[in-house]
This record gives structure tokens, sequence and C-alpha cells, in this order.
């Protein structure tokens, strides 16, 4: 019960901080604490996918290896089969091309004024440049694999089993 009233707080939380927090070991506790959450509340957590999604195809593809590898343990572990997998793909569409439409419409500034990180870089402050830099092409890059990732899923037919009637339904809770 407590996850579920955490549930809509975290989300908050998580969409925010995986574009904004420049550490690795954050983001990838984030994976983490969203994989126990959506273990957690299972078939309670398919009202909230439409909005954790995006982020989270988003995150599978961090430029740092050990993020991307927790957020994709976290997807596979949750959604087991390929075709639920797909379903999630399916289901999300929407919402997953808005975000990646959104991100890639960013300049570096009109980013970091999205995401409330302070603008100003001290003179001759080369890391926060750096960061910032390194944070905008996390972004844009994840926003386009995540494309990558989602054109062949979902523009291919669902799959046609021998019984001619196809595998894909819409993701309901039982399918979690």
């Amino acid at each position: 019960e407590a996850q579920k009233e955490t549930c809509s707080k975290f989300l908050n939380m998580y969409q925010s901080m995986w574009p904004q927090d420049s550490e690795p070991k954050i983001r990838e506790g984030l994976q983490r604490c969203l994989q126990v959450l959506v273990e957690a509340l299972h078939k309670d957590f398919t009202k909230h996918l439409r909005r954790a999604f995006p982020t989270w195809l988003c995150s599978m593809f961090d430029s740092h290896a050990e993020v991307a590898q927790a957020a994709r343990k976290a997807f596979v572990a949750n959604f087991s089969t390929d075709d639920r997998r797909r379903g999630v793909f399916r289901h999300c569409q929407a919402e997953c091309l808005d975000l990646i439409a959104a991100n890639l419409r960013h300049s570096e500034q009109s980013l970091h004024d999205f995401l409330g990180v302070a603008v100003t870089v001290a003179p001759g402050d080369r890391n926060t440049a750096l960061e910032r830099q390194d944070r905008y092409v996390r972004v844009i890059v994840a926003s386009l694999s995540a494309l990558g990732e989602m054109v062949p899923i979902c523009a291919a037919p669902p799959v046609t089993p021998l019984n001619g009637k196809a595998s894909y339904q819409p993701l309901v809770a039982d399918d979690l």
C-alpha cells in the first residue's frame, strides 16, 4: 500500500532526475528503485506505465553502460516475454514520441532552462561547461536511440501465430 502512495511522487522525481542528474550512480539507483517499485506494484503499475516508460526507454540508452544496463534489466525483469515488451512499446508509443520529440527540439541552453539547471558558468569553469554539454548529448543520443528502438517494434505488424490471430493485444493489468 505504501508503494501505491509513493509511486506518483517517485515518478515525478524519476522523470526529472534522469535527464537532470549528471552523476551516473544516481541515475543507476533510479533504475533499481523503479524496478523494485514495478515489481512491488505489479499489476497496479499498469496505470502509471504511460507516464514512466518514455523516460525509462531513454534511460535504456544512457551514455553510462551501468545505467543503461540497469534500465534494461528492470524492463526485461518486469516484462518477461518479447510479446509483453512489444506490447509496452505499442501501449506507450504516443507518450514516447512526445518525450523524444520534446527532447530533440531542445538546444543545450533550452534543455538546461527546462530542467532548471543553473545557467551560470563561472569563467574558466570547464567542468561545469563539460557537465552541461555531457547532459545535453546524453539526452539527445538517448532520445535518438530510443526512437531507433521504437520504430521497428511499433511499425512491424503484430506477430501472427499459427492460429491466425494476432498475438498482440492492448496492455492490461493482467499482462504484467
